[in-house]
């Protein structure tokens, strides 16, 4: 896997297939579809950066939009060990280098029962509060932030 330059069809073409996570989670917070959520991130985020998987096809996106930062993609995303190592060594690298360019502190909301990416985002070294509503649907989500 790799980072590459996000355009507006890997953008779309990552909404069609999202995982079942991702989209869960970006329904209940903000009741949208998967295409219009990774339209919406892809043009309103600061930074934005596409994850190209080991077949060449585009697996995720991340950016950050203000001081909100987020991660949405397939099921290819973690479909490997080279991919999970990936996400774990230059993801962290990346955040890294998102929160010297932003200057504040990054954070964001993961729906409570997406126990995998809690547990990605600790490794990532951020810091994830206790459940309570929040959203569309006043579902249980975690609010984490990172300061450095």
């Amino acid at each position: 896997m790799k980072f590459v330059k996000p355009t507006q069809e890997m953008a779309i073409d990552i909404g069609l297939g999202m995982r079942e996570e991702d989209e869960v989670e970006i329904r209940l917070s903000h009741n949208v579809d998967p295409v219009s959520a990774m339209l919406e991130s892809f043009i309103n985020s600061d930074i934005c950066d596409a994850l190209q998987g080991d077949d060449g096809t585009p697996v995720g996106m991340c950016g950050v939009a203000k001081q909100s930062i987020w991660l949405l993609g397939t099921d290819n995303l973690t479909v490997n060990k080279s991919h999970k190592k990936f996400l774990c060594i230059e993801g962290k690298e990346w955040v890294d280098n998102c929160l010297k360019e932003v200057g504040k502190p990054l954070g964001n909301w993961v729906y409570a029962e997406n126990k995998k990416s809690i547990k990605w985002l600790k490794y990532l070294g951020f810091t994830v509060n206790d459940p309570r509503p929040y959203g569309h649907n006043r579902a249980l989500f975690c609010q984490f932030w990172r300061f450095n």
